[in-house]
């Protein structure tokens, strides 16, 4: 009698092409693989960290480098072909700041991205000018080895504030505050200070203590200090 038994491979069909593979298949998965590009970025640099963001606002990521062993941090703008060239040296108000980790995020309200430095030593604050040129603001937060900042709302404001680890000290909490307008020596409060260099200011033309800004220091900007008297945010 002639034989009607079913090929294997027949059998074996339905099963193969409910599961989707077949023997062999790992070796077709597809994967990304990373070149060189070629890019020797900051030639013999001592870097601590590297992030990423857009930092001149034309869509691509550019790149902030924090730097140590007396070494600036560096600015890298990206042509959007991953090309990166070097476009700014920060180089602080305290001098090179020995910067061992950076973060990003707008913490002055205006849209771009701005960036704080972890230190040894003080930590910075460097405004953007929303074209990717930054300016140090002047800040310097606490006076320790720092090795990691973080960004984020802690208070509930609505604003960016930040957390810093330290080494061999405790961890700190720094609230984001906007100026505030009477506080004319800038050491958080509106009193008695603020009223010495008002009065000693009087009738000047140019100076912090024109309060309401009409170009002169005088009656009105005593109205703005005294209704700020001991209400600095």
């Amino acid at each position: 009698m002639p034989s009607h038994r079913t090929p294997a491979v027949l059998l074996l069909l339905p099963a193969l092409l409910a599961g989707g593979a077949c023997a062999g298949s790992a070796s077709a998965q597809v994967t990304d693989d990373f070149i060189n590009s070629g890019q020797a970025l900051g030639g013999n640099s001592y870097s601590m960290e590297v992030v990423l963001g857009d930092l001149d606002g034309d869509g691509d990521l550019d790149a902030i480098d924090a730097n140590t062993l007396v070494q600036p941090n560096l600015v890298w703008t990206n042509d959007g072909n991953g090309s990166f060239t070097e476009t700014q040296v920060l180089n602080g108000s305290i001098g090179d700041d020995q910067s061992h980790s950076v973060a990003l995020g707008d913490l002055d309200g205006d849209g771009d991205l701005d960036i704080m430095f972890g230190n040894n030593g003080n930590n910075t604050v460097w405004t953007n000018d929303g074209n990717g040129t930054f300016t140090d603001s002047g800040q310097a937060l606490g006076e320790t080895l720092s090795w990691g900042v973080a960004l984020g709302d802690l208070d509930g404001d609505g604003d960016l504030d930040a957390m810093i680890a330290n080494n061999g000290q405790p961890n700190t909490v720094w609230f984001n505050r906007p100026p505030c307008t009477a506080d004319i020596n800038a050491d958080g409060f509106v009193n008695g200070e603020d009223l010495t260099i008002l009065l000693a200011d009087w009738g000047e033309p140019i100076s912090k203590a024109d309060l309401n800004e009409d170009g002169i220091v005088s009656g009105p900007d005593i109205s703005v200090l005294l209704s700020l008297w001991n209400d600095c945010p």
